[in-house]
């Protein structure tokens, strides 16, 4: 990916916080590209709705069994799907000896609505 902007709270000169900015990513034109064919596929759209929904109110890692209990494909089509949205960078898989894991990437949904923001003209 591309560079990272941080830009963090520093107190001004008249001694008070400025407001923080959080890390903001920048996708390269090939990343938005594997975004947008990840999102394209239904079932990986589905997949990323269950993860978001459970991680809501607190982000965690979902397990991946959870996934597969809603979703009625076989184990190797469920593992192509979250390979595809592993390189898109819209979760990250942590494995656990031979658990894994899934996290969605909210600031890469937040970099690829910027990015997108910029398609439509000013007004």
């Amino acid at each position: 990916m591309a560079g990272v902007h941080d830009i963090s709270s520093k107190p001004s000169h008249h001694g008070k916080s400025e407001i923080a900015v959080l890390k903001r990513k920048q996708l390269s034109e090939n990343q938005m590209h594997l975004m947008a064919k990840a999102l394209a596929d239904p079932r990986r759209y589905e997949m990323l709705r269950q993860i978001g929904a459970k991680n809501s109110a607190v982000p965690s890692a979902v397990p991946c069994t959870d996934v597969h209990d809603c979703q009625p494909v076989s184990a190797a089509t469920l593992s192509h799907h979250i390979k595809q949205l592993e390189m898109a960078g819209l979760i990250t898989i942590i494995r656990q000896c031979k658990f894994a894991n899934l996290v969605l990437q909210r600031n890469i949904f937040q970099a690829n609505l910027d990015h997108l923001e910029k398609i439509l003209p000013q007004t």
